[in-house]
């Protein structure tokens, strides 16, 4: 861990240096403690946590797609709906119910859009159900979904767990359950994607068997 935070630091400072000539001390991610557990066990796991209220992971969106387009087949990607007021919340249950009837694929983009564009409520399972039939989903099957005990249970857990990966801010990166990284700590759009690669990196390394002698 030493060895790797020395390398990002040396890194960081030659960066600062040659582009302003002075010293940021600064880390383009932190470990959590404690480290959380991953889904699959022997794969490099990477979660965005994100709100569809939230300009700035609409914006990063489609630079996000290409990224994940690229992906190894040894690491996995998992969104959660990051949740810590009742609005957030009624989108973690827009994301869990599109979930549950196999549609939200469908329809992220479009949630997204729509939300930005303030041209329909998505914080209003009725407004939102409206708009959905619209889209060709069935409006009724939609709100059972949404008001079901499972969503709710859902949405309480993504609570729990932007408290557990301590998420403040969105969008935010966990790779590995232990490394949490976001634009402005990666010092831009383009930098967060190397600086996951460079994470996902290390990971590699740990989970690599080591050879027998």
């Amino acid at each position: 861990m030493k060895l790797l935070k020395s390398f990002w630091k040396a890194a960081l400072v030659a960066g600062f240096v040659a582009a302003s000539g002075s010293l940021l001390a600064a880390e383009p991610f932190r470990t959590l403690n404690p480290a959380q557990p991953v889904e699959v066990k022997g794969k490099i796991e990477v979660i965005e946590f994100y709100w569809y209220g939230c300009p700035h992971c609409y914006h990063l969106e489609p630079k996000l797609d290409a990224w994940l387009a690229k992906l190894p087949k040894d690491v996995t990607f998992r969104r959660i709906p990051a949740v810590w007021n009742p609005r957030m919340e009624a989108h973690a249950k827009l994301f869990h119910a599109l979930e549950s009837m196999a549609s939200l694929e469908k329809f992220h983009s479009s949630i997204f859009e729509v939300t930005q564009k303030g041209s329909v409520d998505t914080h209003d399972k009725d407004a939102v159900a409206e708009w959905l039939a619209k889209q060709g989903l069935d409006k009724n099957k939609f709100l059972a979904s949404y008001t079901s005990f499972g969503v709710e249970n859902q949405a309480r857990k993504d609570a729990q767990l932007t408290r557990s990966y301590q998420v403040s801010g969105v969008p935010a990166f966990v790779v590995g359950g232990k490394y949490q990284t976001n634009v402005g700590d990666a010092g831009g759009e383009e930098q967060l994607f190397q600086v996951l690669d460079k994470l996902i990196g290390e990971e590699r390394k740990r989970l690599k068997p080591v050879a027998r002698k």
